[in-house]
Formats: structure tokens, C-alpha cells, sequence
């Protein structure tokens, strides 16, 4: 190969090379533009220590925070800016910055409420984290979390309950053993009529 044919190999290289660290880069940044706007958008006072908390029988399991930067990265994830009216039923953890107006079936998984999040009539979950508004009922199979700020009005069952000081529960709450079924009556009765 000749000089001049060396040149142009190695110019369409050096282009080829500062079209992917480009490319990069721009990733890097639309990345870091978004994770900078979920800190602002969910609030930074959200974020607390991880507390642990242990049940006789069981490993220890800590309670996350409500921030961006703790959360499941497989998740289904309601912007600050959604307001979504209807049922939502979900196979997968879910995350609320924004606002649900219905039902939320999150069968076997955690719902995280962020600061600012609202979300009612019904919620029915495995875990749920709480550091925004919850009204209605709210079916914990296992553990809810509410954290400071946190405001749950109406009715909370839940296996277990961990209440965080500057937390409000306004309403009824039943701590214990809860029933993976336990839905409100209409709910079990269209079920049911559906089978």
C-alpha cells in the first residue's frame, strides 16, 4: 500500500473513533441530565439510611430508602410529571412519582411511593415503601414502610408496619397476618364472576 493510501486508512479510523467517543459522550450526558432531574424531581430529603429491620425467622432485611439512586433498576416507573387514571397491574416492581387515580395490583411486588408520589383508592402489594401520599386501602402482604413524609390516609393491612418519625397514618390500620386475597368485596365478587 502506498503512503497516501496509509493516510486515508488511518483519517477514516481516527473518524470512526471520534464518532463512538461522541456518541459516548452524549450518552454519558443525557444519563446524567436524567438521573440529575429524578434527584431533583423526587426530592433529595427522601433519601434516608438504610435501617435494618428483623423479624424472629428471618434474615435481616433492610428497609431502602425512597430515593432514585436505591431503587430496583427492573422496575415500572411512573414519572413525576404522569397522572395515571385507571388499574394498573403490574408483574414487576413498581415506582409512583407521580400520581395514580385507581387500583394497583402489585401481586408478589414492592411499590415504592416517592416524595410528591399520590396514589389511590386501592393498593394490594407484597412490600410497599411509602414517602409520598397513599389514601384508601392499602393490602400489605408483608411489610410497609412509611417514611418521613409519608401521609397514609384511610385503611392500611399489612403483615407489618414500620412508621418512620414525620410519617401520618389517618385512619384504620390492621397489623398481622394478612391474606394474599384480601381485596375489598366488589373486587373479589367481579373476580370471582369472571371465572
Amino acid at each position: 500500500m502506498e503512503p497516501v493510501q496509509w493516510l486515508i486508512l488511518l483519517a477514516a479510523v481516527a473518524g470512526v473513533l471520534i464518532l463512538a467517543d461522541g456518541l459516548r459522550r452524549a450518552r454519558r450526558t443525557v444519563r446524567d441530565e436524567q438521573q440529575k432531574h429524578d434527584r431533583t424531581a423526587f426530592g433529595e430529603d427522601a433519601a434516608m439510611p438504610a435501617v435494618p429491620h428483623r423479624v424472629a425467622d428471618e434474615p435481616a432485611a433492610p428497609v431502602v430508602a425512597a430515593d432514585s439512586d436505591s431503587l430496583p433498576l427492573a422496575c415500572s416507573r411512573i414519572g413525576p410529571r404522569l397522572r395515571v387514571v385507571g388499574h394498573i397491574e403490574t408483574a414487576e416492581s413498581l415506582v409512583v412519582a407521580g400520581r395514580v387515580e385507581g387500583r394497583i395490583e402489585a401481586d408478589g411486588q414492592v411499590v415504592t411511593l416517592l416524595q410528591g408520589a399520590s396514589t389511590g383508592p386501592f393498593l394490594h402489594a407484597r412490600q410497599l415503601i411509602a414517602a409520598g401520599h397513599l389514601s384508601g386501602r392499602a393490602v400489605v402482604t408483608e411489610r410497609a414502610s412509611l417514611l418521613a413524609g409519608a401521609c397514609c390516609e384511610g385503611q392500611l393491612d399489612a403483615a407489618r408496619l414500620d412508621c418512620r418519625e414525620g410519617a401520618r397514618l389517618q385512619g384504620r390500620s390492621d397489623v398481622g397476618e394478612v391474606d394474599a386475597d384480601r381485596r375489598p368485596r366488589k373486587m373479589l365478587a367481579k373476580r370471582q364472576a369472571a371465572l
